[in-house]
């Protein structure tokens, strides 16, 4: 990973979930540190909306902090996913990398259907 100036071995996935309403939600998941088929999954949604859920992976529990430079990366030694895989999710849709369908209906409020689905 350009700017990393530590050995960081932990498998890493990133993608988009499709959802049936047309809203994509994107993820990101570290696998764990330690053992990864036997630790705990942890789900990090930021709420929002507009809070990307990628903050609290590199200001507060994730492996991999910037640099002030802004072109490297640190190790937080405290990273949750030494002992635990984490899924960040930004949710709902439009906050972070996620997105929505341009023909989908906007939302003007969101609730638990319009952040689920």
């Amino acid at each position: 990973m350009p700017g990393l100036n530590f050995a960081y071995t932990a498998k890493q996935y990133s993608g988009y979930l499709p959802l049936s309403s047309r809203n994509n939600i994107h993820y990101w998941l570290l696998e764990s540190q330690g053992t990864p088929a036997t630790d705990p999954l942890v789900l990090w949604v930021s709420g929002g909306p507009g809070c990307s859920s990628l903050e609290g992976l590199f200001t507060t529990v994730g492996p991999l902090y910037p640099n002030p430079d802004g072109q490297t990366l640190f190790e937080n030694i405290y990273a949750w996913n030494k002992i635990a895989n984490m899924l960040f999710l930004d949710s709902p849709r439009d906050a972070g990398y996620s997105f929505r369908d341009p023909t989908a209906d906007p939302i003007s409020g969101y609730n638990d259907d319009a952040v689920c689905g």
